[in-house]
């Protein structure tokens, strides 16, 4: 079984690991293979303009959804966006605000304004927001993820009770006390110094940003409903049989080590892992080049022929660390691992995109043969 069979087996498919190992490119061509006979979109979190001028979408990419031109014989469709914070945190405020009156005040307000990128837990959480948006309108037969890298293992799975428990905690509950008051007994003459820290934020900041501050907060806990009722519906959706994680890596330390603390989380928080992609991977077969290779010396510098010969023990090192490498990935995974070689250039195009997709998933359907091209980041 190839994986192209295993992830046809989902409807979800949620592209992880850490930044720069190819995983925003893995997704697209993922998606593109998919598009031969599905219709498919794929959420990058990468604004890099390269993933856009590979799916051929001069303008680039944005929150809405662009639907791609996909080449002769495709039956399916292909839609790509990028997920922006601003709007998406708009969206979000719409969607949970009790009246839209509030949804109005939230939005104007100075605060929300400058801070609604900078949420704690707020690019994961919009991921998972947009990966349930998107299911919930059955519009598609497969929603492809690209998760933001994170410093530490699968932290968009906590992102949605991060932000349950950030608006409903006691800390934002005690400062929209002073406006709630003020509401009460009418804003101008509530005092914002009736505490010591009042007294000295009222100094540093003023009356004002405080009654921002506080109303922010204040219209917050009143969605606190609604996001905690949204975070469990994304929480059970991950852990469905319709949802399959895939982990791409390279085989370097730090981009390891990370998979394999994804792996390991995947698989205690009981959610499937579909498969395993090795990016960059050096060829196996380097790792038997003696050290003392003979190497052909008509009419070449000797200087070049000691750089050559440092160059391939360099190379069989690095394939034999590889190869223990992706030894230990395979049996800390119990999956195959789809192995995409260290190539020379860069996925500029659809092209490009479905011949990484003949490494990744299996070489049929009517690829061609891979010819060198390398993915990143």
């Amino acid at each position: 079984m190839t994986m192209r069979d295993v992830l046809a087996e989902r409807s979800i498919i949620v592209v992880c690991g850490a930044g720069g190992v190819g995983k925003t490119t893995t997704a697209a061509a993922i998606a593109l293979d998919a598009a031969r006979d599905r219709k498919v979109i794929v959420v990058t979190i990468d604004p890099a303009k390269r993933l856009a001028s590979a799916l051929g979408l001069d303008g680039g990419l944005g929150n809405a959804e662009n639907k791609v031109d996909l080449p002769d014989g495709f039956n399916g469709t292909l839609d790509a966006a990028m997920l922006d914070m601003k709007t998406s945190w708009d969206d979000l405020v719409d969607r949970y605000s009790p009246t839209r009156a509030q949804a109005e005040r939230i939005k104007t307000n100075r605060i929300y304004r400058g801070v609604s990128e900078q949420f704690i837990g707020s690019q994961g959480y919009m991921a998972m927001e947009r990966l349930a948006d998107l299911y919930d309108q059955r519009k598609y037969d497969l929603v492809v993820i690209d998760t933001p890298p994170t410093r530490s293992a699968l932290d968009f799975l906590e992102a949605p009770k991060r932000m349950t428990d950030f608006i409903g905690g006691s800390l934002l509950r005690w400062m929209a006390k002073p406006y709630a008051a003020a509401g009460r007994i009418g804003a101008r003459a509530f005092s914002f110094t009736a505490s010591p820290f009042l007294r000295i934020a009222d100094r540093v900041l003023g009356s004002q940003v405080l009654e921002d501050i506080s109303a922010l907060v204040m219209d917050f806990q009143n969605m606190y409903d609604g996001f905690k009722e949204r975070a469990e519906q994304v929480l059970a959706l991950l852990s469905s049989d319709e949802t399959g994680f895939l982990v791409v890596t390279t085989l370097e330390g730090p981009p390891l080590q990370e998979a394999g603390f994804f792996i390991d989380r995947l698989v205690d928080e009981h959610l499937h892992l579909s498969g395993v992609v090795a990016n960059k991977v050096v060829p196996l077969s380097l790792a038997n080049v003696p050290a003392d290779i003979d190497v052909p010396s008509d009419g070449l510098d000797p200087n070049a022929i000691e750089e050559a010969k440092h160059a391939l023990r360099t190379l069989s090192i690095l394939a034999s660390r590889d190869a223990r490498n992706l030894d230990e990935l395979r049996h800390r995974s119990k999956t195959e691992i789809a192995q995409v070689p260290l190539m020379t250039h860069d996925v500029h195009d659809l092209d490009g995109l479905r011949e990484l997709a003949a490494y990744v998933l299996g070489a049929s359907g009517g690829f061609v043969a891979p010819s060198e091209a390398s993915i990143r980041g």
